[in-house]
């Protein structure tokens, strides 16, 4: 009976290991840099009004105006080194103000170990004002992938490391920039990713049943092996 038992909590073991290493890689995948339209640089401000500093990518909810100009100053930030080989320069080269911004936008940020690293060790606190150079996500929701952030004093930290991949948004860099400024394509292909993912989270209770029904199948197989292997 103890050696069934720990049969038992091994298998459990076993999928909760699978189910979290699933979980952990979709989140990556979703934010990982080829999720944004990495085709088009794009730069805005606001203010943090939300902070949520949490493993793997902390995030920054800031509220950005409806009207925004580009800095007059914007080629005087102090760019990280790390960032210029990087070829930072191309992003000022093609940036442009995020179209019809107003309202709240959420930053994915770097790893909470990277952003230690790089000179931001503490969140930031609300009511701070940051700029923001970063891209889009593929399906609009209002979420930003920053590759710099600028805090007051021309204080700046970057958030990649690596170059960046082709994006995986279905729209084309030729028409990137059109794209979001056209309210109606934008909110088309924001519905259909909305579909999408309503799709997925309605059957995910679905697949949670199927696995838990494998997981027991697998533990029963266990069971009558045991006692037939006894018998024999």
């Amino acid at each position: 009976m103890l050696q069934l038992h720990k049969g038992i909590t091994l298998i459990l073991f076993i999928g909760i290991l699978i189910s979290s290493l699933i979980q952990n890689t979709s989140v990556q995948a979703h934010h990982g840099w080829s999720y944004f339209d990495t085709s088009q640089p794009l730069y805005f401000s606001g203010t943090v009004v939300e902070v949520n500093w949490k493993n793997p990518h902390p995030e920054l909810i800031i509220r950005v105006p409806d009207k925004l100009t580009l800095a007059e100053n914007i080629k005087e930030i102090d760019v990280p080194p790390e960032l210029e080989e990087l070829n930072f320069q191309n992003t000022l080269e093609n940036l442009k103000v995020l179209p019809s911004p107003g309202g709240n936008w959420t930053l994915i940020l770097a790893p909470t170990t990277r952003l230690n690293e790089w000179g931001m060790p503490e969140a930031p606190q609300t009511g701070e004002e940051i700029a923001v150079f970063g891209y889009i996500s593929c399906d609009s929701q209002k979420e930003v992938r920053p590759e710099l952030i600028v805090f007051d004093e021309n204080r700046s930290v970057r958030q990649r490391s690596v170059s960046l991949p082709e994006t995986n948004c279905k729209r084309d860099a030729d028409s990137s920039a059109a794209s979001l400024n056209n309210s109606d394509q934008e909110s088309i292909a924001m519905n259909e990713e909305q579909q999408k993912d309503s799709l997925f989270e309605a059957n995910q209770p679905i697949l949670w049943i199927v696995g838990l029904f494998v997981l027991f199948g697998i533990l029963a197989a266990i069971v009558v092996w045991r006692k037939l292997w006894k018998r024999g």
